[in-house]
């Protein structure tokens, strides 16, 4: 999995260098967030398996330059990107998982640029799907925290999605 994201990563600094800014590419990482807590509450934190999993991402990713990191406003998705974050010295932003639209934003005006989004199982298929103009991807098992999609664009246009499991 290292030896794909080396490739992706060089293949993705290939591409962009050297262009005008009408055909930079935008990449966008969508994840869900790692293991939550069971402690009851609403607005658990993550588990030890779940900081070890947020850990594990900002490892897998360290070699890409994450401009922008998006969360909802809950303990789990936040912490889910923090070691990420920190690697790159970025700030986490907070939006609306059921109003994407900021999402959207981001990737029209972030041409250049790498976006991560952190999200929930019921939202980041959705979030992927409004990216992609595509009813493709349906919602997630409570269980499943190991999906990642990066979706690349090209001029604003999709012209990459890759599925992985980490």
């Amino acid at each position: 999995m290292k030896k794909f994201l080396l490739l992706f990563s060089g293949l993705t600094f290939f591409l962009s260098s050297g262009q005008d800014k009408e055909n930079l590419i935008t990449k966008v990482i969508v994840v869900r967030h790692a293991e939550k807590a069971n402690d009851g509450t609403k607005n658990p934190s993550l588990s030890d398996e779940g900081q070890n999993r947020a850990k594990r991402l900002a490892e897998m990713l360290k070699d890409l330059k994450i401009d922008e990191a998006y969360a909802t406003p809950y303990k789990r998705t936040n912490e889910t990107l923090i070691p990420l974050c920190g690697v790159n010295q970025i700030a986490i932003q907070t939006y609306d998982a059921f109003k994407p639209s900021i999402i959207e934003q981001a990737v029209k005006n972030g041409s250049g640029k790498t976006i991560i989004v952190a999200g929930h199982s019921n939202t980041v298929p959705l979030l992927v799907n409004t990216l992609i103009k595509e009813n493709r991807f349906s919602e997630m098992d409570e269980n499943d925290y190991g999906k990642l999609w990066i979706l690349t664009f090209r001029n604003h246009q999709l012209v990459d999605i890759t599925l992985l499991n980490y």
